[in-house]
């Protein structure tokens, strides 16, 4: 029961108090303008706060993905966090300050239900977590192309498997040519090791390619369709 002295009330709210028998409820049933605010404590409020982990300035965070825009590799690496980032400052028990790169547009004030400590290795040799992105633009984060392994043309458009680096062989991923745009590098050595890989036609080369026209009957209509078929000499009845 909130215990109310008789002096907080207002004359109007003392009266009624007079004629109420007190039950043991939470809430007093009257209004009090002139009176006090009684917090009351939330028996889950301790619990909660118990599971989340006492941060101090310059400890070293990961930050959850879930509502960034960052661009990622593939559908395993979406789940995982980026950083580690530093602690710049406590702003309060749920909320840090993070020393962010700039070109990671959001606030650097975040909730600590959005971080998880950082951990090094204890020792030499002991298999730390998952690197985070290294390189950063204007549109997101992207990931570090170790090698290119392959290339495709899907849907009519090149793509390239890639090996994504400090990650193992389960990560690797087909990626369009636009998003390896910053591993030119790496395109170029596979292309030196695979002279013989698939590659995107230059439209001079396209052009050049000496495409001649078929005529072609369609049965029962004198109509005539004209057929493009390449240098590769392929007829009709093949």
């Amino acid at each position: 029961m909130v215990l109310i002295h008789e002096w907080d009330l207002s004359p109007e709210n003392r009266e009624g108090l007079a004629l109420h028998t007190p039950t043991p409820t939470l809430f007093h049933p009257y209004p009090l303008p002139w009176g006090y605010a009684i917090p009351l404590k939330n028996p889950n409020a301790d619990r909660k706060r118990s599971d989340v982990p006492e941060y101090k300035i310059g400890d070293k965070v990961w930050l959850s993905t879930t509502n960034l825009n960052i661009k990622r590799p593939t559908k395993k690496l979406a789940e995982k966090q980026v950083g580690p980032y530093e602690i710049l400052e406590i702003i309060s028990s749920n909320a840090v300050w993070l020393k962010l790169p700039k070109s990671l547009t959001i606030h650097p004030v975040v909730n600590v239900s959005s971080i998880r400590p950082y951990r090094a290795p204890a020792f030499k040799g002991q298999k730390a977590d998952e690197p985070a992105p290294v390189e950063i633009n204007e549109k997101g984060e992207s990931y570090e192309v170790e090698r290119i392994l392959d290339s495709r043309r899907h849907r009519g458009k090149l793509e390239f498997l890639v090996k994504w680096k400090g990650y193992t062989a389960e990560h690797n991923s087909f990626e369009s040519e636009a998003d390896v745009e910053n591993a030119k590098a790496r395109v170029k050595q596979f292309y030196k090791e695979n002279p013989g890989a698939i590659r995107r036609l230059r439209r001079e080369v396209f052009d050049a390619i000496p495409w001649r026209n078929m005529e072609n009957f369609t049965e029962g209509d004198a109509d005539k369709k004209q057929v493009l078929f390449s240098w590769l000499d392929v007829h009709p009845e093949e």
